[in-house]
């Protein structure tokens, strides 16, 4: 009998440790979406609709501006001008257990200009975008 609880012990010890470690690499997969992975993802979901998503119906620099693709490309069109400070940030917070959310945003700073607009969205940790969470973001 005692041998029979040192051997079930033992074995629960093991299934708990690889446990532990899946979970573990779960996380680590979460926390290790790179600058690369979010701009990736973002650009495999352009032609989401602007109608669709939160607080981004009528934004643009373009009135015929239809997708979070169309919004994105005009404000960043404007890093083709070579004078200025122009850059991304990008930057992902734990959403929920699983899900990220990633923020992207596009800034220009040049004389009077002073701006940022980006997009923020949630990324799973298979690197799958929920396609309703899109939020546009922006001031300037």
């Amino acid at each position: 009998m005692g041998k029979s609880i040192i051997f079930l012990a033992a074995s629960l010890l093991t299934v708990l440790i690889f446990a532990a470690q899946y979970v573990g690499a779960e996380n680590e997969a979460a926390a290790s979406l790179s600058d690369k992975d979010v701009l990736k993802v973002l650009m495999g979901n352009l032609d989401v609709k602007l109608s669709d998503s939160a607080h981004c119906e009528g934004v643009g620099i373009d009135e015929h501006d239809q997708t979070i693709g169309d919004y994105l490309s005009g404000f960043w069109s404007f890093h083709t001008a070579r004078q200025g400070n122009n850059w991304i940030e990008v930057a992902t917070n734990e959403e929920s257990p699983g899900h990220q959310r990633a923020r992207v945003m596009i800034y220009r700073e040049h004389g009077e200009e002073n701006w940022g607009w980006g997009v923020s969205f949630v990324i799973d940790n298979e690197q799958t975008v929920d396609r309703t969470s899109f939020v546009c973001l922006g001031a300037g």
